[in-house]
């Protein structure tokens, strides 16, 4: 069963007015737990434990969204599939994000909160991207918006040469179609100056063709022939 509706909040906290509010953060740990032990879709297990954690922080002033690979996950379920949850917190300092991890049972590694095979990282403290707010069951999960997703694979793919990155983004292109907004992506592409490289992968999602990692690169090669290519460092 499919468990993502979406609703569109840009930039908006939403307040959770459900009835997983008023349960004890033990119950919360037991949704969790049942959810990574079940025979379920990996997109479903992933959404789950994305909504819980952020709930978590939403009952202690921190607003979380989801960014990264578990977005690209939740948009195209099959384009990519991480068992990692990156996470933009605004409003807690890193000891707060440990304090409330870490007595709901994750055990800090270095730059994550591992809970079993499940890895929780915090990449930001800002969110100044547009995001749709999505339903996971009685939960609210928010998470960037999928053009976003979609122009930060196509802006790697051009100016870091990651032809991984390109591969994502056509599978992207594939799956999302008309769905997206082209005014939104093509005013981030425009500002990273990749709006080349986008209309050159559109152009081969549209075409039906399989693409390798050679063609990619031959991608990248006429961009950088065409001195469209600044060659940013990788900051991945």
């Amino acid at each position: 069963m499919r468990v993502l509706s979406a609703e569109t909040h840009r930039g908006r906290p939403v307040s959770s007015g459900h009835r997983f509010s008023l349960m004890s953060p033990s119950e919360l740990r037991a949704i969790l737990d049942q959810a990574l032990r079940a025979e379920m879709p990996h997109v479903e297990r992933l959404a789950i434990a994305a909504a819980v954690v952020s709930e978590l922080l939403r009952r202690h002033g921190m607003v979380a969204t989801l960014v990264g690979g578990g977005a690209i996950e939740l948009y195209a379920p099959g384009v990519y599939t991480t068992s990692d949850i990156d996470l933009v917190v605004e409003g807690g300092t890193r000891t707060d994000l440990d304090a409330v991890l870490v007595t709901f049972g994750f055990e800090r590694r270095g730059r994550h909160w591992v809970l079993g095979d499940l890895f929780v990282e915090v990449p930001g403290n800002w969110m100044s991207d547009p995001v749709d707010v999505v339903s996971v069951g009685s939960l609210s999960l928010r998470v960037v918006r999928q053009e976003v997703v979609l122009a930060d694979r196509i802006i790697g793919f051009k100016h870091w040469r990651s032809t991984a990155y390109g591969a994502q983004a056509l599978a992207l292109l594939q799956v999302l179609g008309t769905s997206l907004d082209d005014q939104l992506l093509c005013a981030r592409l425009r500002a990273e100056d990749a709006e080349d490289a986008y209309d050159a992968l559109r152009r081969l999602a549209d075409s039906g063709t399989t693409v390798g990692e050679s063609e990619l690169e031959a991608v990248l090669r006429r961009l950088h022939e065409q001195g469209g290519i600044d060659d940013r460092p990788d900051t991945r």
